[in-house]
């Protein structure tokens, strides 16, 4: 399915500034944008908690942002395109997490906590597929599960184990809706303590991949998804 980002060129907001610096650093290697490009960098964006995850320009304006904010970004993006994506939420234990790095998550096991993922659904011609952006290309060695490359079909690995998927809306009655199910599932003392692992997770992260603004992060994300198809015009 090609898919037509022509509305989303053509905006004067921030999601606008965004898909016009991904299309100038493609055009500048001798590709196309194309989905797989904008959703990379969305996924290198720096996993830090934005002002607003519900708002896209808070998001991009501060080039920052947790599942929540990223995915909320995905949402716009293909909506903008004349898709119809859904933004979900997935409520899993703590104990039964296995796409971070074990010497992080280790601390809380046994501690009743529960921790709630968003990503997103979106039929993009062959049936409804998953898309996960959550953690930046450069977290891989340090034991997160990334989402190196993508085909244009299957479906992303969720960075969270199964559990039970609810759409939620992109606005703040979602973001409300997800802080209730996490007040609902977790003793107060769990809910604590997960503040204190989604902190030190935040740390960890930025830690291992210091915020750079958006330019800087999309020029880095291109040369790496892009290197083989500027190999193979060589």
């Amino acid at each position: 399915m090609t898919i037509d980002f022509s509305p989303v060129s053509s905006r004067k907001d921030e999601l606008g500034a965004l898909y016009a610096a991904v299309a100038e650093g493609c055009a500048a290697r001798g590709a196309p944008t194309t989905l797989r490009e904008l959703l990379f960098c969305i996924r290198d964006m720096p996993y830090l908690r934005p002002g607003d995850s519900a708002s896209v320009s808070s998001v991009l304006s501060e080039w920052r942002a947790t599942c929540s904010g990223k995915h909320v970004v995905v949402h716009a993006l293909l909506l903008a395109a004349g898709l119809r994506p859904r933004l979900m939420m997935r409520a899993y234990s703590l104990d039964a997490a296995d796409g971070l790095p074990r010497a992080l998550v280790e601390p809380y096991h046994g501690r009743g906590i529960f921790d709630v993922h968003n990503f997103i659904r979106c039929d993009l011609g062959r049936g409804e597929i998953s898309i996960d952006v959550t953690w930046p290309a450069r977290l891989r060695d340090a034991g997160f599960a990334i989402a190196a490359d993508w085909d244009g079909s299957s479906d992303f690995a969720i960075a969270a184990p199964s559990g039970e998927d609810v759409e939620i809306s992109c606005d703040g009655e979602g973001i409300e809706q997800k802080r209730a199910l996490l007040k609902r599932i977790n003793s107060p003392g769990a809910k604590a303590a997960r503040e204190q692992f989604i902190e030190a997770l935040a740390r960890h992260a930025a830690d291992l991949c210091p915020w750079t603004p958006m330019r800087e992060t999309i020029r880095t994300t291109l040369d790496r998804t892009l290197r083989p198809t500027r190999r193979g015009a060589e």
